[in-house]
């Protein structure tokens, strides 16, 4: 018992660098107006623990403000307005950039409006913060969503070990064709539910629970090591499905963040979300090679590494649970 008290401690002091980075995208909305070169800009980032991340649109230089521009901040965004002439003529070599965005761990969601109604959408990554600004009509905008909906999925470090907590938890197939259902169906109508307006919960309220079901997922894990019953191993349909609701708000904090348009709002979720679904099946499987592979591992070593995952989870979870209600106060 002290060996794992020790564990803990060692584990929960290392995780003070391990950040739940603010995976919510940026939003960028750019839509042109009856006057020729002429676009109006709505900019909207997420704070993290109420401070603005460093970034900013960049625009060409040919590009100057015409009107006000306004800001409205809160504990969780800071969203700026303005008005942009950009000449008569738009060409494809000017860029806009993202500056700072290749500095954090976040992408920018961007919606080009032209003036007939013509939308088109796509993501810029850290990876390459610039674009071109030109509204050329784009058939993929739902591909955007559903591109969206995997990045957000692997990107997101608690939703990761949390699948990867279900999957060393409940290893026999049939179970885990269980798990992963519930989780699915769950997450789904919440997502559903927050997206379309008809539940809102604050997300730093959200991302604090997420924690606690780490913490909760880490100590089933334990629980079950010893040879005790376990809520998820005896009951993997309900509990699961109550912690998907959960995630659920989790994932919808992300189509919330860049205003659907209420025209295709639901083929958006749609798409969204079967994105999540896949990122999941991906992250299932990559852990199942790895149990796969585990086998390989000589039983005394493998025996004396098996509590490590599940002090592994609690730990980080323990940390971002005091991190993220120390936000909510």
């Amino acid at each position: 018992m002290k060996r794992r008290a020790a564990l803990f401690l060692i584990l929960f002091a290392t995780a003070f660098n391990i950040a739940a980075d603010d995976i919510r995208p940026a939003w960028l909305q750019i839509t042109e107006t009856a006057n020729s070169g002429v676009f109006d800009l709505v900019w909207k980032q997420p704070a993290k623990q109420n401070r603005n991340q460093k970034i900013e649109p960049v625009f060409p230089e040919a590009c100057i403000s015409i009107d006000k521009t306004t800001f409205d901040r809160s504990k969780e965004w800071l969203i700026k307005r303005a008005r942009l002439s950009c000449g008569d003529e738009i060409s494809a070599d000017q860029v806009v950039r993202i500056d700072g965005l290749e500095h954090v761990l976040m992408s920018v969601f961007v919606r080009l409006v032209q003036v007939n109604g013509t939308v088109k959408s796509f993501i810029v990554k850290p990876s390459d913060p610039t674009f071109a600004l030109n509204l050329g009509a784009d058939d993929s905008d739902l591909f955007t969503y559903f591109q969206f909906g995997v990045e957000h999925l692997l990107a997101g470090y608690d939703h990761i070990l949390f699948v990867i907590g279900l999957v060393l938890l409940v290893r026999l197939p049939i179970k885990l064709i269980q798990v992963v259902t519930s989780f699915t169906l769950a997450h789904s109508l919440t997502l559903a539910l927050s997206t379309l307006g008809l539940v809102s919960i604050s997300q730093n309220v959200v991302e604090a629970v997420i924690a606690l079901s780490i913490v909760f997922l880490a100590f089933e894990l334990v629980r079950a090591q010893d040879h005790n019953p376990s809520l998820l191993t005896q009951y993997p349909w309900g509990m699961t499905f109550f912690l998907g609701l959960l995630h659920g708000f989790g994932f919808a904090s992300a189509l919330t963040t860049i205003d659907l348009p209420q025209e295709t709002i639901v083929p958006a979720l749609f798409f969204f979300n079967l994105g999540v679904e896949v990122g999941q099946l991906i992250l299932v499987s990559i852990v199942l090679a790895g149990l796969f592979f585990s086998r390989f591992i000589p039983h005394a070593l493998l025996m004396k590494i098996r509590s490590l995952p599940a002090y592994l989870l609690g730990s980080i979870g323990s940390f971002w649970l005091i991190q993220r209600i120390a936000v909510i106060f």
